[in-house]
């Protein structure tokens, strides 16, 4: 295993050039799409060429609002003072180098969505996640709660 360490990040760069890339990916995806926090850019000012995004490597980036608000209430509950503004992340371009992922959909009723937008939506920018099943060999792991229909209730 090898993790991103923010005082040298080129370093996981040049492991994975050494190695030919990584074995497996685990994916997990985030609940706007996001993969390993390369997050869609939510910016009427800001937008970011579908190639450079693809191409991108390890890098720090900040964490969008709505994702630190869903990882401060599911992971640290509720406590966001505990929640980093910043995460160093492993780019696209060796998410999709990997010789295998395994999209992971374990997190229930809220990422339903997700799971689905991730296989039947063509892939876009606005939804990272949707690139991983382009991916030669790409498989899934799901739970039953998540792979449950999605409910509407309306107001």
């Amino acid at each position: 295993m090898i993790f991103p360490d923010a005082q040298r990040i080129d370093e996981l760069d040049e492991k994975l050039d050494e190695l030919g890339g990584a074995d497996v990916c685990y994916a997990g995806v985030g609940y706007h799409g996001h993969v390993a926090f390369n997050e869609p850019i939510i910016s009427r000012w800001f937008k970011i060429p579908e190639e450079e995004f693809l191409n991108a490597r390890t890098h720090i980036v900040s964490i969008a609002d709505d994702t630190f608000v869903i990882n401060s209430v599911r992971e640290a509950g509720g406590n966001c003072e505990i929640i980093p503004p910043f995460a160093v992340t492993v780019g696209m371009k060796d998410i999709m180098a990997s010789k295998h992922i395994e999209g992971v959909f374990y997190c229930g009723s809220w990422q339903r969505t997700m799971f689905r937008r991730t296989l039947f939506q063509e892939p876009t920018i606005e939804y990272p996640g949707t690139y991983l099943k382009t991916h030669p060999s790409f498989s899934i792991s799901i739970d039953a709660d998540t792979a449950a229909p999605v409910e509407f209730t309306p107001y």
